[in-house]
């Protein structure tokens, strides 16, 4: 739910001005939603892609995913006149032949995919072991107890800070002090207790940020785990696990079909994940075992 999009310039003038969306007031999960929160995104990464559909209809299963390294356009899907055979060109070179005349079929590019996913699975099991073993580590210290305990001792602070105000208050309400003393003892206190409740606000971003990564970094690692045992390519696993493959060229010498070597390059998507979750296990791997 938004609110607060436009505003008045005055009380005085009806004329409405629109705000920054910095400024909007936005609740979220207000509504049942028709679909979850990852297929939504899902669909939002597709629609933001450039995509193409064939003039029989159909779509390629690496649509929107690939690009040419060098030229940096969409690769698009062209099936040999020959054999039928499903295959990968640079659009660019195809409209001006000013790049290179980049080609690989999807039987070579699902075989270095298929690899690549099998190896980051292989990683993160690894990874995740290594993680788990932190954790019931009886060396290992939780920052979200650290965190946790840091968050009650500040609000037993500003307890005490305003249970001293309370105090000061009544003093000078029954005459034990004067209002200039009051006033100088009252702004003292007054600039503690803003100095911790930045502190308290801190460490509750601080949580939030720790509780989110924690979050991530699990579904992180049950999003690749589903692929443990895949055999296949499919469009489902490329939407899921894959922001972008980039092609290239990196020899002249006829590699097989009278095509040059390729060199694929595969962004998984979940990078900040993976760097969180390597730094936590480099930090930590160390002082645990």
């Amino acid at each position: 739910m938004v609110q607060g999009k436009s505003a008045r310039i005055s009380y005085k003038n009806k004329k409405q001005i629109s705000k920054s969306k910095d400024n909007w007031v936005i609740v979220r999960n207000t509504h049942e939603p028709i679909v979850d929160e990852e297929l939504f995104q899902k669909a939002q990464f597709l629609i933001s892609r450039p995509t193409r559909v064939s003039p029989t209809g159909e779509r390629s299963k690496y649509s929107g995913l690939l690009f040419c390294s060098k030229c940096g356009y969409a690769v698009n899907c062209k099936r040999s006149s020959r054999n039928k055979e499903r295959g990968y060109v640079c659009k660019f070179y195809q409209m001006t032949k000013k790049c290179e005349p980049l080609h690989i079929t999807e039987a070579s590019l699902d075989e270095r995919v298929l690899y690549a996913v099998r190896s980051q699975v292989a990683l993160l099991s690894e990874l995740e072991q290594i993680y788990n073993n932190i954790l019931v580590s009886h060396k290992h210290v939780d920052d979200s107890k650290i965190l946790q305990s840091s968050l009650e001792s500040l609000q037993k602070q500003f307890q005490t800070l305003e249970a001293k105000s309370h105090r000061l208050y009544d003093s000078y309400d029954d005459g034990t002090i004067t209002k200039d003393l009051y006033v100088s003892r009252s702004q003292s206190l007054n600039d503690e207790k803003e100095s911790v409740s930045d502190k308290i606000s801190k460490v509750k971003k601080e949580i939030m940020q720790y509780k989110d990564v924690t979050v991530r970094t699990n579904d992180y690692l049950e999003h690749f785990k589903k692929y443990e045992t895949v055999t296949d390519i499919d469009r489902e696993l490329l939407v899921e696990l894959v922001d972008k493959i980039f092609i290239e060229n990196i020899s002249d010498i006829p590699h097989r079909q009278n095509m040059t070597a390729k060199k694929v390059t595969i962004v998984f998507n979940f990078q900040d994940e993976l760097k969180a979750l390597e730094q936590f296990v480099e930090e930590n791997k160390l002082v645990n075992f």
